[in-house]
């Protein structure tokens, strides 16, 4: 995506939305009905990255994105809560995701990543949240080891919020209080709330911009 496509979607996402107030109708409906496939999560991830600050990696394998004062390379775990078309039930955010193919070379190369989760529902992001891979180096060694044996399964290993919420460097960059409830669980919703400390515009940007 340019540079102007993100400043669109990131004012869309997090700000007064009025980018999209100011385009006109197909640009309007384009765009609703991009972000709200549920079968990708490219712009969602891109998102994410740019308002991380990291550089997304244009190459189809490894990392998501780099940060340059970070000095770190990222997995991004985007969600998006879509109603389901069969029930018409509200699907819940979990706050992870799922790392598919996954080997034991993958793992020991992201021991040294960021991995962020972002929840996106309706018009607004819900939550990004930020841990470093290593604490979860563990668990994903274990399940790994637990189907490497299996034939003809894909390797792929899902998670949830409770395999970090005991990590003390988990970092809860957004969160919007205000219509979580509808999007997450009771106790997802209860957690995050007694760890998230809200930050100002300045102090956020300024770990960019210093």
């Amino acid at each position: 995506m340019t540079n102007d496509q993100l400043q669109y979607a990131e004012n869309y996402f997090f700000g007064d939305k009025t980018l999209f107030d100011n385009s006109d109708k197909f640009a309007q409906e384009w765009f609703k009905s991009y972000y709200k496939d549920k079968s990708t999560g490219t712009l969602r991830e891109e998102v994410t990255l740019h308002h991380l600050g990291y550089i997304k990696n244009q190459a189809k394998h490894g990392h998501d994105g780099y940060h340059n004062v970070r000095k770190k390379f990222v997995e991004v775990k985007p969600q998006y809560a879509h109603v389901c078309a069969i029930t018409n039930k509200q699907n819940k955010l979990s706050g992870g995701g799922s790392f598919n193919d996954i080997t034991m070379t993958k793992i020991e190369v992201m021991s040294e990543w960021d991995v962020v989760c972002s929840g996106f529902a309706e018009d607004r992001v819900i939550f990004i949240l930020r841990f470093p891979a290593e604490y979860i180096i563990p668990y994903l060694t274990t399940t790994l080891n637990k189907i490497i044996g299996i034939a003809e399964r894909r390797k792929t290993i899902s998670f949830n919020w409770h395999q970090y919420k005991d990590c003390k460097d988990l970092e809860i960059i957004w969160f919007d209080m205000t219509n979580s409830k509808k999007f997450i669980s009771k106790s997802m919703y209860s957690f995050l709330d007694k760890r998230y400390i809200p930050q100002t515009t300045v102090s956020f940007f300024s770990e960019f911009y210093d």
